[in-house]
């Protein structure tokens, strides 16, 4: 149904109907034969050629219809000698020679008479021909007598009238079925395709359209399930986006309040005098310095977030060594590591890879990796950072065998304030880091994805970054 079209539907239909319309014409001519082969068999037909009054028995010929109309009839032996005559002979000649006789025969409109012969065996045993001559003015090449003394037009009228009447009636029904089948093949795919854009605009959103049609219709069904699919899914997100909106506010008032309450409790505790001991005093003091340090990094995580959503981080990328690069990332994070009691495995190569980045901002995306593998995993944990070179660029990994990601948060660890740890306690990170680091990687038109269970490792972060020569294909080379 794939490849029908309207057209080859509505070309095969009225092949049909021309067919049908033919078989019409066809039955008509055959039932108005019918009749005057009945009206000749009932005498009512004048007999006025030679087949129609030949017998055996020449002599007793009755050619009273050809006399009527001043005709005769003459009986050829086989020498085409004339032997017999019946009626008033209105020619001369009583010998015909057969080229002659073939041409009378056949140049009805250039003579003055009209002949019809026909041979037969008398009762003699011998092989005679009979030859009926008519008047030119009294019938015409098709035999339809004018002028002529018979009761002949009610006959006509009456079987011509009947033939019309059924061709008329047959052909009337034709079109009515034609039109009405060729009507169904239209209307009925309309009707449902009206009827799923209407539950579509009453707001039924998963309205489809279910049809077997022509291929025209199959397009307008596609065209519009698949509309109906993207109106379901932009429904879904859009109500997603909704849910993290709301989410993400009460995330956002959440990490806001906790250093907030503590800022002020400490510092009302310190503005009436409440703490009277120096150690206790900068023990105060560090803590509203700690929480008013969370906050502002909380500010400016939403900051850099909603300008790389909004499309108006400026990336200054220059050419430069991308190992040296990760170099510098692992001994800013290094003390770091150490104090948690990290295992750090790195694999660089030793050539120099150039690379057009943005130091600063690229630096921000795997400082979030490199800072969440050492935050949320437990002391003794495996971390490791390898870099190898491809043909259109490089990729970094950064892998742990900590404690992993659990199963709920792996499609969604990418979006704002989502942690690995499903917690929300003031200690921890924002919840903003790999949301950033994706939208620098993707900045720099490359890829960041999440792995899980390579090898050893529990937790892998691809980063895939392209030169200039072409995008980087993202695979693992951990083991």
């Amino acid at each position: 149904m794939k490849n029908k079209k309207i057209f080859s539907t509505l070309m095969k239909n009225y092949i049909v109907f021309v067919l049908i319309s033919i078989v019409i014409c066809v039955s008509t001519v055959i039932f108005l034969a019918i009749q005057m082969e009945k009206t000749m068999d009932m005498g009512r037909f004048p007999r006025i050629t030679a087949d129609k009054v030949l017998r055996s028995d020449y002599e007793n010929i009755d050619i009273k219809d050809i006399k009527a109309i001043n005709g005769w009839i003459e009986i050829l032996d086989e020498d085409y000698n004339v032997v017999h005559v019946k009626g008033i002979k209105q020619t001369t000649n009583f010998k015909y020679d057969r080229y002659e006789l073939y041409d009378l025969l056949g140049m009805y409109e250039k003579q003055k008479y009209m002949y019809s012969a026909k041979s037969f065996k008398g009762i003699d045993g011998r092989m005679y021909i009979c030859i009926a001559i008519l008047p030119q003015d009294k019938a015409d090449i098709r035999l339809n007598l004018k002028n002529a003394p018979y009761e002949l037009n009610k006959i006509y009228i009456n079987n011509y009238v009947k033939a019309a009447a059924i061709f008329l009636l047959l052909f009337l029904l034709n079109i009515y079925l034609y039109s009405k089948i060729t009507a169904k093949k239209i209307s009925m795919p309309l009707e449902k395709i009206s009827e799923s854009i209407n539950k579509m605009s009453s707001g039924d959103k998963k309205a489809r359209i279910s049809l077997d049609a022509e291929n025209e219709f199959l397009k307008i069904k596609d065209a519009f399930n698949q509309m109906a699919e993207k109106l379901e899914r932009v429904e879904e997100e859009k109500q997603k986006l909704e849910e993290n909106r709301q989410q993400m506010f009460m995330d956002i008032s959440h990490d806001l309040k906790t250093p907030i309450t503590a800022i002020c409790g400490y510092a009302k505790a310190l503005s009436e005098g409440m703490v009277k001991e120096e150690e206790k005093k900068q023990r105060y003091l560090k803590v509203i310095y700690d929480k008013a340090a969370r906050v502002t990094d909380l500010i400016n995580n939403l900051f850099q977030l909603s300008k790389l959503e909004n499309s108006e981080l400026k990336l200054l990328c220059e050419n430069q060594d991308f190992i040296e690069f990760i170099r510098g990332i692992v001994a800013e994070c290094y003390e770091q590591i150490e104090e948690k009691g990290i295992e750090l495995d790195l694999s660089l190569p030793l050539q120099r890879i150039i690379l057009s980045f943005d130091k600063k901002e690229l630096g921000r995306a795997v400082m979030n990796i490199v800072y969440n593998a050492i935050v949320y995993n437990p002391s003794g944990t495996k971390l490791r950072i390898e870099v190898s070179e491809d043909e259109n660029g490089v990729i970094l990994q950064i892998g742990d065998n900590g404690t992993g990601i659990p199963d709920n948060l792996k499609e969604t660890i990418f979006e704002p304030f989502v942690r690995g740890d499903s917690s929300r306690n003031s200690d921890g990170g924002t919840g903003l880091g790999l949301a950033i680091a994706k939208k620098i990687v993707e900045g720099h038109g490359g890829t960041l994805c999440l792995d899980t269970n390579i090898g050893e490792y529990k937790t892998v972060f691809t980063i895939s970054i392209k030169n200039a020569n072409g995008i980087v294909k993202s695979y693992n080379t951990l083991r």
